[in-house]
């Protein structure tokens, strides 16, 4: 298998990635929210827009699905490639995830150490991941790294569009429903939203205006970092 060294440059070491960083002058975003409120679109349109945007992604042994074919979220790799890559110690063992779908087949994801995370390509102004909640665990290492998260305006009468989404999703993609309204249905009581840095709202119909407010927080931040490097 070709190394992971030979897909893009990587770090010796964290200090070095955050002296990187820094020097640069570089913002990083990891975003998450409820399921099937509007991730990937709002990524695409960060992707589109006026920031350089930089974007780290999770590792997964799963099938891409209709449209992923040049998808920037995922690198998809087979299942001997991620046992070489475990066992390599090139993911955060903390964020390895074993995911079941309804046909009883699984995949694993995971999260690549900081250490061999892409160098931002020169003129980067923002790094986006969707770490999700492991994105906690990574902080404690890049307490520079800002939490935000995505929700709807209303989070109660927000549940009823957003179970019909996910279980739309479950069906078509053969995911296990009742787990992931679980998860959901946890986050809600633990107010999950009060713990990140930012929340903004998308209510399924506003992704570009989603996008405008992650950008606008992105400038100030970016205005704070500038005058505090």
């Amino acid at each position: 298998m070709q190394s992971e060294s030979a897909h893009f440059p990587f770090f010796e070491s964290t200090k070095e990635y955050i002296y990187i960083v820094k020097k640069k002058k570089i913002l990083h975003f990891s975003i998450n929210g409820f399921p099937g409120v509007g991730k990937t679109e709002i990524l695409i349109g960060l992707l589109t827009s006026r920031l350089r945007v930089h974007f780290i992604p999770r590792y997964t042994t799963r099938e891409r699905r209709p449209g992923e074919e040049d998808s920037p979220e995922y690198r998809f790799v087979s299942e001997n490639e991620f046992a070489v890559l475990r066992k390599g110690g090139f993911f955060i063992k903390r964020t390895i995830r074993r995911v079941e779908s309804e046909d009883g087949k699984f995949h694993f994801t995971a999260i690549i150490k900081k250490i061999f995370w892409p160098e931002p390509p020169e003129g980067t102004q923002l790094i986006v991941s969707f770490f999700g909640r492991s994105a906690f665990l990574i902080r404690r290492y890049t307490p520079e790294m800002k939490l935000v998260f995505i929700s709807h305006h209303s989070i109660k009468s927000g549940l009823t569009e957003i179970k019909m989404r996910v279980a739309e999703r479950c069906r078509r993609h053969g995911k296990k429903f009742y787990a992931k309204w679980r998860q959901i249905n946890r986050w809600y009581q633990q107010e999950i939203w009060t713990k990140y840095d930012h929340v903004v709202y998308n209510d399924g119909t506003t992704p570009r205006k989603c996008v405008e407010e992650i950008i606008a927080l992105a400038e100030r931040e970016m205005s704070e970092l500038s005058m505090a490097v």
